[in-house]
């Protein structure tokens, strides 16, 4: 199939649900050579994958970018399989819902 994405490789965060998953699926639909989904919730990430992985090339990564360690390992694997990502969608996010003033560093180093 070709599209608007024909060759491009795609880098998805927080892909299991939600936004990453629709671009996800919209990038694989519109011709995206392959698109990489990464997710820390390993059921959500399998349950995306069956739902993405008829659409075209579909590579998961349960992985949490928050760690370091397994950032490291998520960039390694990247790299040695693809060089250069031709989009990155980082749909990963949490909310905290409280007054602006109460908030502390901590909670700015997880958003």
């Amino acid at each position: 199939m070709r599209g608007e994405f024909a060759g491009k490789t795609a880098l998805i965060v927080g892909a299991s649900s939600g936004i990453g998953k629709t671009i996800s699926k919209l990038l694989l639909e519109r011709g995206a050579e392959a698109v990489i989904i990464v997710a820390k919730n390993p059921e959500k990430l399998r349950a995306a994958a069956l739902e993405l992985g008829a659409l075209g090339k579909l590579i998961t990564s349960n992985t949490d970018i928050t760690d370091p360690a397994q950032l490291d390992i998520l960039l390694a694997q990247i790299d040695s399989k693809f060089g250069d990502l031709d989009l990155l969608v980082n749909s990963a996010g949490i909310f905290l819902p409280k007054p602006f003033l109460e908030h502390t560093l901590e909670d700015y180093d997880r958003y």
